[in-house]
C-alpha cells in the first residue's frame, strides 16, 4: 500500500509541483523504492514504444530490441544525473539529500509515461499529415518533465532560479566528467589485463 500511495502521490506533484516536492523532502513523501519503479516503467515504456509506435513515427519499428542495452540507456544516465547534480549542490550548499534528489527526478519522469503510453496506441490511428500532433504532445510531455525537475531542484535545494540553472548546467558537466573518468579507467583496465594476458601467452610459449 505505501508504494501505492506513492504512485498516487506522484499524480499530485505533476499539478502541484511546489506543495509536492516540499512534501517530499520534508514531509518525506515518496521513496526509493516507487522512484525506482517509476525509471523501471520508463524503461518498459521505452522498449514498448521501439516495438508498437506507428511505423510512421518509429524509425526502429523493425529492429530487434535489445533490452539490457535500453535498461543501460535509461536508468545509467538517470543514476548520473542523480550523483553528479548531488555532488555539486553539496559543494554549493544545496539542503536536498541524494535521496531527495533520485525521488524528485523520478516523479519528474511521470508526464512522459503518462503521455508517451497513449501516444503509442495513437501513432497506430493517426496518418502521417497528422504528424504536428504527435509531435506537439511529445514536446508538451518532455517540456511538463523539464518544469518538474526544475520545481523539484529549487524546491529540494531551496535555491534561487539563477543558482538553479547555474547548477544544473555544472551538474551536466559533472555528469561528462564522470562518464570521462569511467571510461578512462575502463580502458587503462582493459590495457593492463591484455598486458597479463599478453605476458601469460609469451610465459607459455616459452615453457613449451
Amino acid at each position: 500500500m505505501e508504494t501505492i500511495e506513492a504512485l498516487r502521490f506522484s499524480f499530485y506533484i505533476l499539478f502541484h509541483p511546489f506543495e509536492g516536492f516540499w512534501a517530499v523532502k520534508f514531509e518525506r513523501r515518496g521513496n526509493f523504492r516507487t522512484a525506482t519503479l517509476i525509471v523501471y516503467l520508463l524503461i518498459l515504456y521505452s522498449i514498448v514504444s521501439r516495438q508498437w509506435t506507428g511505423f510512421p513515427f518509429n524509425a526502429h519499428a523493425d529492429a530487434n530490441v535489445n533490452v539490457f542495452r535500453e535498461a543501460i540507456g535509461i536508468y545509467i544516465p538517470f543514476l548520473l544525473w542523480c550523483i553528479a547534480n548531488w555532488s555539486v549542490t553539496t559543494l554549493l550548499d544545496g539542503e536536498g539529500t541524494f535521496r531527495d534528489i533520485y525521488v524528485a527526478s523520478a516523479y519528474a519522469l511521470v508526464p512522459i509515461l503518462l503521455i508517451g503510453l497513449p501516444m503509442i496506441l495513437v501513432s497506430n490511428i493517426i496518418v502521417l499529415e497528422e504528424s504536428r500532433l504527435y509531435s506537439a504532445l511529445t514536446l508538451v510531455s518532455a517540456a511538463w518533465s523539464c518544469y518538474l525537475m526544475f520545481a523539484g531542484l529549487i524546491t529540494i535545494h531551496q535555491y534561487t532560479v539563477r543558482r538553479t540553472l547555474f547548477t544544473i548546467l555544472i551538474a551536466i558537466v559533472a555528469m561528462a566528467a564522470i562518464l570521462f573518468l569511467f571510461l578512462l579507467f575502463f580502458a587503462l583496465i582493459q590495457q593492463v589485463l591484455n598486458f597479463f594476458y599478453i605476458a601469460y601467452i609469451e610465459m607459455t610459449q616459452r615453457l613449451l
